[in-house]
């Protein structure tokens, strides 16, 4: 075990400890940590199950009913149980997950440099091109992972260019699924048609695009378009460096600086959710 997985595993029994000690106070809790090359964002949920069972299973929907203390109010999932079962819920149907993987890291190398990719910034997140995907992987099986990348970029650049409305650019995966645990499930029926549907393949349901703007639409669609002529083989021009600010209008920089971390941590929360606000104006 390297140092740095060393340092993970003593802080996160340490971490978990701590929260155990508080049962009954706190639900789920996140801390993000990390070094100069890897962050980790280390999330905790109380269970009233034995994760020793052999038979316990994340998949299983039941496991949404036994969140420790249970919260009446709650609509949404915790955030640490929701990853494993999503995680695990889009590699069960995927014939060869080490293609999977190649291509995830290939679609968001592309998204990261073509300057398209992330929620904090009113783009598509990381779950968003998850499920893109492993959609495409569970239509191509036995596709290479260069092909399935390609068709990707094909097949939704022209779902792009035809679609009247972005709800009309749909990826579900499976049925939609109810169950009697309170959490709020995405409704097909009742959708903004202002944004597409990317949805979650797990109870509950989500629309991870929720959120999206339509002039963070209209770029994503023309890097669509582009990426779909690029030829198969010809990387370097799919992953060509975009300077964002040279194609922004307008730009805004906040710049905030205080001694204690307590405030900082506040301050960069605020400054987040203005910025999103910010661009969704």
């Amino acid at each position: 075990m390297t140092p740095f997985r060393l340092q993970i595993r003593t802080l996160a029994l340490l971490w978990i400890r701590r929260i155990g000690g508080e049962s009954g106070k706190i639900l789920e809790e996140i801390w993000a940590f990390g070094s100069e090359s890897l962050d980790v964002d280390l999330g905790f949920c109380s269970l009233k199950v034995d994760l020793r069972d052999p038979t316990f299973d994340p998949l299983d929907d039941a496991v949404m009913g036994q969140v420790y203390p249970p919260d009446n109010n709650r609509s949404d999932p915790p955030p640490a149980l929701n990853a494993v079962r999503l995680s695990r819920s889009l590699l069960k149907d995927i014939l060869d997950p080490s293609t999977f993987r190649i291509v995830l890291k290939a679609l968001r190398l592309w998204a990261e440099r073509r300057c398209i990719y992330g929620k904090s910034f009113g783009y598509f997140g990381g779950v968003s091109w998850a499920i893109m995907v492993a959609d495409a992987c569970q239509r191509y099986p036995g596709a290479s992972a260069d092909d399935i990348l390609m068709r990707l970029f094909q097949e939704n650049a022209g779902r792009l260019k035809e679609c009247d409305s972005w709800s009309d650019w749909t990826i579900i995966l499976g049925d939609i699924m109810h169950r009697e645990y309170g959490y709020r499930v995405f409704n097909p029926m009742n959708v903004d048609t202002q944004v597409p549907q990317i949805v979650t393949p797990c109870y509950p349901a989500e629309n991870t695009t929720y959120d999206v703007n339509q002039s963070a639409m209209e770029r994503i669609r023309k890097e669509f378009l582009r990426a779909a002529h690029v030829k198969c083989g010809h990387w370097d021009s799919l992953w060509e460096l975009m300077d964002f600010f040279a194609t922004a209008r307008y730009c805004l920089c906040i710049a905030i600086a205080n001694r204690r971390s307590t405030i900082m941590t506040a301050a960069y929360a605020q400054a987040t959710v203005g910025q999103r606000f910010i661009l969704r104006r």
